[in-house]
């Protein structure tokens, strides 16, 4: 996948309207991503990355971008389901959408010094811009299922892969990181932001 997708609507909350446009965007999201590699699941993907077919730079992150736009599309439709039922309900968070809402949420608050702005939501990733060096781009689907992509402003640049977790990535013969919880994830990211804003790129995922 080239570039972030589609940003999810600016005043996200738990509206009908709301939640059928993240469902709409996040479905015809999840198709473009599984067609581009010729699958019919985020599982499938995962499968062919672990036989082979498909190597794993190449479809690890749209394997995690597939598995969070499931999940967005999923809640999405039962927030809208648990609406219809009731329509006096309390709204839906934000944050029981997707994980990686979640986690954009938390570092905006505090918003991590390195950064030159605030993290941008997209409905796949959270993209942090670490002054004029460049920018990370996180993709946290659950605790064992993430990516952080580091990408500089040259126009040449495709980013270097900082850090990477898949289910089952140590059975397929490479080095798997530790799962991490979405609190010791923020301060993974965190650490790793730390870094790259101090220039050490290389480093920053140790």
């Amino acid at each position: 996948m080239g570039g972030p997708l589609d940003s999810l609507p600016p005043a996200l909350s738990g509206d009908l309207q709301t939640l059928s446009a993240v469902m709409r965007s996040a479905r015809s999201a999840y198709v473009q991503v599984l067609d581009a590699l010729g699958v019919n699941g985020e599982q499938a993907l995962l499968d062919a990355v672990y036989a082979g077919r498909i190597a794993l730079h190449a479809g690890s992150e749209p394997y995690l971008s597939a598995r969070t736009l499931a999940t967005l599309q999923h809640n999405a439709r039962a927030a809208m389901q648990r609406l219809l039922a009731a329509p006096d309900a309390d709204e839906t968070s934000p944050h029981e959408l997707a994980p990686h809402i979640a986690l954009h949420a938390a570092l905006c608050d505090p918003l991590p010094p390195e950064l030159c702005g605030h993290p941008r939501l997209t409905l796949d990733a959270v993209e942090l811009d670490v002054g004029t060096r460049g920018t990370l781009v996180v993709r946290y689907a659950a605790p064992d299922a993430w990516s952080m992509r580091w990408r500089t402003f040259r126009a040449t640049d495709d980013g270097t892969l900082c850090d990477l977790m898949l289910p089952g990535l140590a059975s397929a013969g490479t080095s798997a990181p530790t799962p991490h919880a979405p609190a010791s994830f923020e301060r993974r990211v965190r650490l790793v932001l730390q870094g790259l804003s101090d220039g050490e790129a290389d480093d920053a995922a140790d």
